[in-house]
């Protein structure tokens, strides 16, 4: 991972909602574009980013997945799930 991903990951201020949408921006991702990446629905991503829920575990996977985050590390996007 790069230094702008660890302190995405880190920052404890941002919520779930904001670590993904500024991870998917970092990449220079469109919203459509890391949904088809990450093989889940365009309407999860909107869903992820708007809201502070936490997805199913297979929906985080593809995402970490998707965002080349080890999933050791999902607790730092989604500390709760």
């Amino acid at each position: 991972m790069d230094e702008v991903t660890e302190g995405i990951l880190g920052n404890r201020a941002l919520t779930p909602a904001l670590k993904i949408t500024f991870l998917r921006q970092e990449k220079l991702w469109s919203q459509d574009e890391f949904a088809k990446k990450a093989k889940i629905s365009l309407r999860t991503v909107w869903s992820m980013e708007n809201r502070d829920g936490v997805p199913k575990m297979g929906t985080r996977r593809k995402v970490l997945k998707a965002l080349g985050i080890p999933p050791a590390l999902h607790r730092r996007i989604w500390p709760e799930g």
